[in-house]
């Protein structure tokens, strides 16, 4: 999309922005923008010299892409094509490069279905559950007494057996608490997947090249967005003041340069679309914030 717009969802506000790929001279959430999108997508950030966050991306390689093929981890699947091992997660079953009968579609995976169901539990008990397993084969214990739960000590916090913890220097793993667990960020405690959950290369839905944008919701930025927006009828800018230039002053003159494309929208740093409500209060607050050439 000719630039990020994230839209945030949330009972209120949203921003539409775009960071991709953190160095690692900072946190993830110290950087703007759709993380795991452009990730996912595998563009190129675009530095400055005054910090370490990307001012811009370059996805210039995705217009060059076949409609007709699916591509995932800098891997091409030609229709027919089943996902491979290493580009697979632990519930990817079947999964196959489809064509799909509409023309304004492009191929993509399409899998079975597999839903993991859920399993009740005694009162008092917990489930213990394994990462590298489908479904994190889910097993019931039952303690004497809560005491006796094993735990786990990660950057300072305590887990209990069976609970998901994050590791803020390995944030792309999913690690949960069991007994035995001694700091090492490896199976069966840990694992990292080998897409994200919400990968573009599961929909047939062209929202790259339609210039459509990742909703979030507020302060989620760093997981899944939860729909895509695309520009529909009725939308508008509101437009911003443009700064001061002195003639010699290229660094704002390259900052008004740089622009968003949403749909058939061009719209500049700091630019908004008009906030949208639906009739349950829910908000989109949209900012054209790091754009990307297009």
């Amino acid at each position: 999309m000719g630039s990020t717009r994230i839209c945030v969802q949330l009972c209120v506000y949203v921003t539409f922005v775009a960071a991709i790929v953190i160095t690692t001279n900072r946190d993830i959430f110290e950087c703007p923008g759709p993380l795991m999108y452009y990730k996912d997508l595998r563009c190129t950030p675009i530095y400055d010299d005054k910090d370490n966050c990307p001012k811009k991306f370059n996805c210039n390689h995705i217009k060059l892409r076949s409609r007709k093929k699916c591509y995932i981890n800098g891997r091409v699947y030609k229709p027919n094509q089943f996902l491979y091992d290493k580009d697979s997660n632990v519930c990817d079953t079947s999964c196959i490069c489809t064509l799909s009968p509409n023309r304004n579609q492009i191929a993509a995976f399409d899998c079975i279905n597999f839903q993991c169901p859920k399993k009740k539990i005694k009162d008092g008990c917990y489930l213990r559950q394994d990462p590298t397993i489908c479904c994190q084969n889910p097993i019931e214990i039952c303690p004497k007494t809560q005491q006796d739960r094993p735990f786990c000590i990660v950057n300072n916090h305590r887990y209990l057996d069976g609970e998901y913890f994050k590791v803020n220097e390995e944030p792309d793993l999913i690690c949960i608490c069991q007994p035995g667990y001694k700091h090492e960020n490896v199976p069966p405690y840990c694992m990292k997947p080998n897409h994200s959950p919400c990968h573009p290369a599961f929909s047939h839905e062209d929202y790259f090249n339609r210039n459509c944008a990742p909703v979030y919701n507020y302060y989620e930025m760093d997981k899944c967005h939860v729909k895509m927006l695309c520009q529909v009828s009725g939308d508008t800018t509101i437009p911003r003041q443009l700064p001061f230039i002195m003639d010699d002053d290229w660094s704002k003159i390259n900052y008004i340069l740089d622009m968003c494309l949403f749909g058939n929208f061009m719209m500049q740093v700091s630019e908004k679309l008009t906030i949208f409500c639906n009739t349950s209060l829910k908000c989109i607050d949209c900012i054209c914030e790091i754009p990307h050439p297009y």
